[in-house]
């Protein structure tokens, strides 16, 4: 169900027969976002959000970068609170595949690495990952004597 209704905070499924539907059910799902006394408020800004004018989301944005507008963000402020915080949680194979990795180098039995140098692997290896850069890509001169 979480899925489902995350899946309503894309912008183009403003207006969708079901996305109000999965908006409303967001606060019931990850409950510690939102206070109490901003539900109201929430309920009112994912109907006002349904039919009132927003910026375009152009083939090609993020997600996060049109959620991130000042017209949107200022317009809607509890629904920006609950997509902010939905769009922060990481999640996937990488995700889960780094636990493992984790779970492997930093055991009792192994204190050949710490927690600092592994955490400066994953900062390396999801920096090549963003740039769809391998180690040797990044590594490779032209000119190895002068570069």
């Amino acid at each position: 169900m979480l899925t489902k209704s995350v899946s309503a905070i894309h912008p183009n499924m403003r207006g969708h027969s079901l996305s109000l539907s999965y908006l409303r059910k967001l606060p019931n799902l990850p409950t510690n976002i939102l206070t109490e006394n901003e539900l109201d408020q929430y309920d009112l800004e994912i109907r006002k959000y349904q039919t009132d004018s927003v910026p375009e989301f152009e083939e090609g944005e993020r997600i996060d970068n049109w959620w991130g507008m000042d017209a949107i963000a200022r317009k809607f402020t509890c629904l920006t609170k609950m997509v902010r915080a939905l769009l922060s949680c990481f999640h996937g194979p990488q995700v889960e595949s780094s636990f493992n990795i984790m779970n492997d180098i930093i055991h009792n039995k192994s204190g050949q690495i710490n927690i600092a140098t592994y955490s400066s692997i994953q900062v390396i290896k999801y920096g090549f990952k963003a740039e769809n850069m391998t180690a040797v890509q990044f590594f490779k001169k032209k000119d190895y004597m002068r570069e």
